[in-house]
């Protein structure tokens, strides 16, 4: 037996769409609910992501945070990897690209689909595709640019 201290700390959020909002970067869309705001979180980063029919978000990948992508409800899709494979993950599927695996997740269907996204550790940063052909995807003339250079 160890001498940890157990706590009784936990939270409850319902989500609530009026509580989403979108990032404001020219090319990203989808809106998102900040459950590391929610929820009070310091070792991950958990977001729920509603991606409507015809959206996408960026191309992009992660130099240091790992992602656990988990379909809450519809068909989700993801362009994935350097070749951008299109890839349809089942509502409750789930896919952990690499690290450094680009990835954009696409809303080709005709309903909403509805992500949790978890991320650790808790930093903030991506490499995000800086420019995308008339349907949304990646455009060869386009290159790989930090997100904080978009902000």
């Amino acid at each position: 037996m160890t001498d940890t201290e157990l706590t009784n700390d936990y939270e409850v959020y319902a989500p609530d769409w009026e509580d989403a909002y979108a990032f404001d970067i020219e090319f990203e869309e989808g809106v998102n609910i900040d459950l590391i705001e929610e929820l009070g979180m310091e070792e991950m980063r958990p977001r729920l992501w509603r991606v409507e029919p015809g959206e996408k978000l960026s191309y992009h990948y992660h130099e240091e945070q790992e992602e656990l992508f988990y379909v809450v409800k519809g068909t989700g899709q993801m362009l994935i990897g350097e070749d951008r494979e299109r890839v349809e993950i089942p509502e409750g599927g789930f896919i952990k690209p690499g690290v450094r695996t680009p990835r954009s997740l696409r809303n080709d269907t005709d309903e909403d689909v509805i992500w949790l996204i978890v991320g650790a550790p808790t930093v903030f940063e991506g490499i995000l595709w800086d420019e995308y052909d008339e349907d949304g995807y990646p455009d060869e003339d386009g290159e790989f640019v930090d997100v904080q250079e978009l902000l």
